[in-house]
């Protein structure tokens, strides 16, 4: 499977199908070398057209969860910051 490209060099992470795939993923934490088995993964579930299955965290893009504390500290700093411009160009 190595030589198909279904599996990693030494015959990790083998995935033939939608199963094999989802048993990969799950098994993602045990990886000795994991950017390659993730790269891998993708790769794999890109060619069986299941990148579905693929967690979002694990999207290169994946937006950045904010808490809803953070969210507002940002807020209050830039209304902050506006309050600061008016006061300065009132003066």
């Amino acid at each position: 499977m190595a030589d198909a490209g279904e599996a990693m060099p030494e015959g990790e992470f083998p995935i033939k199908n939608g199963e094999d795939l989802k048993n990969a993923i799950q098994a993602y934490g045990r990886a000795g070398d994991k950017e390659a088995a993730k790269a891998h993964i993708m790769k794999r579930a890109k060619e069986l057209d299941m990148e579905d299955m693929i967690p979002e965290s694990w999207a290169e893009d994946a937006p950045v969860e904010k808490s809803a504390e953070s969210r507002q500290l940002i807020a209050d700093m830039m209304e902050l910051e506006l309050l600061s411009i008016e006061t300065d160009l009132g003066e």
